[in-house]
């Protein structure tokens, strides 16, 4: 059972519209790059990941615990900020090279 706090409850509608429009841009990168809509596994895989990350997000009891957890600290390991983007690119360009595999050049 989820025990959420009141400061919880009022953080969830920015939490989830924050959630839902990074994953819409995830999958909007993905088809977009294929070309086409009609891929039922990909529906089916953005859609598992949007529940996966809801259900993880306000199953965690600290209000504050998410929010500190995605800010770049002031005190951060310049080799901390170069990892972060390099995989933060890697990521897009997984997307979109999944998406011309499986839809231009497949």
């Amino acid at each position: 059972m989820l025990n959420l706090h009141a400061a919880t409850l009022q953080l969830a509608p920015i939490r989830f519209l924050r959630i839902f429009v990074f994953i819409s841009l995830f999958a909007l990168l993905y088809f977009g790059a294929a070309g086409r809509l009609d891929l039922p596994y990909a529906w089916l895989y953005f859609g598992l990941y949007l529940i996966f990350v809801l259900l993880l997000s306000f199953s965690l009891n600290d209000p504050g615990l998410v929010e500190e957890h995605t800010k770049i600290k002031p005190d951060a390991k310049r080799w901390n900020l170069l990892f972060n983007r390099i995989f933060s690119m890697l990521l897009f360009v997984m997307l979109i090279l999944a998406g011309l595999d499986v839809g231009r050049f497949h």
